[in-house]
């Protein structure tokens, strides 16, 4: 995940298009707890996989990467940016997810949400899927199969074509 801030007067660190950018890679999270082939969950609160978080602004001294020892969300934003503005202030402009570059060969990972909690209480839930997929067959009654589709995106012709896809998941 990139946080990239808006620019702001006097930056002289970033010559691109944003003021700060900030990260969190799941891979050095603290208390990992990611089996593979389930679905896993990552939070910047306490608990498994707490995502630590790292400044790699371009151009500026001492940013980098990600690592085991970057702090958590808590500490990371009370402390100055290395630009040395605070990062408390900075006004996000983008958020960012994306795969990394560096994930093992044959790694497929999928992400299904993002929830962003502000300070001011308001929450952005994200479901990065553009579709819902037939999951039980009470799902497909009462006409629930006209609004699912297969996992292809593909619609069911009927109610009996939705419970028959189900019924092949098991």
């Amino acid at each position: 995940m990139g946080i990239y801030t808006k620019p702001y007067a006097g930056d002289s660190s970033t010559p691109t298009w944003y003021g700060d950018r900030f990260g969190a890679e799941p891979h050095f999270s603290s208390l990992l707890n990611a089996p593979a082939n389930t679905w896993n969950q990552w939070t910047s609160d306490a608990g498994d996989n707490q995502l630590r978080f790292y400044e790699s602004t371009q151009g500026a001294p001492g940013a980098t990467f990600g690592s085991y020892t970057d702090p958590y969300w808590s500490t990371f934003k009370a402390s100055l940016a290395l630009s040395s503005q605070p990062r408390a202030t900075r006004e996000v402009l983008v958020i960012s997810i994306q795969a990394g570059s560096a994930w093992t060969a044959g790694f497929t990972g999928k992400l299904d949400g993002l929830r962003v909690e502000l300070t001011d209480g308001s929450v952005a839930n994200v479901n990065f899927e553009p579709f819902i997929v037939a999951a039980s067959r009470d799902a497909c009654k009462k006409d629930g199969w006209s609004t699912l589709l297969r996992a292809d995106g593909s619609a069911f012709k009927n109610q009996g074509d939705c419970v028959s896809y189900v019924n092949t998941l098991r």
